[in-house]
């Protein structure tokens, strides 16, 4: 059994005129395979190839990021990388903004 992250999205992109399409990460034995609904718009980053990880929480943000540095290039789409993203925006509003009333 995997772990999924759904609705996420990754950059680079994978490029193309399309509009770019949310997917699904998973924890696998050997990887994250990420991939979207379009044939063809998938990548795997291997748990060899991650020299650092970071996580990044939506605490003062609106995003949530989770960024791989790699040892070795990849493709994503067309484009070779080392540094890989998948975010997800938070759309929990961080703070509250509102009018205050007074008195007549």
């Amino acid at each position: 059994m995997a772990i999924k992250l759904i609705d996420l999205w990754i950059r680079p992109t994978f490029g193309g005129g399309e509009r770019k399409l949310s997917g699904i990460l998973e924890a696998h034995l050997n990887g994250f395979p990420y991939s979207t609904s379009r044939p063809g718009e998938c990548v795997v980053i291997m748990y060899g190839n991650i020299k650092h990880a970071f996580f990044q929480p939506a605490e003062k943000e609106m995003i949530i990021v989770v960024h791989f540095h790699l040892h070795n290039h990849i493709m994503v789409g067309t484009k070779k990388t080392k540094d890989v993203q998948f975010y997800a925006v938070d759309l929990h509003p961080v703070t509250v903004v509102g009018k205050e009333k007074h008195g007549i």
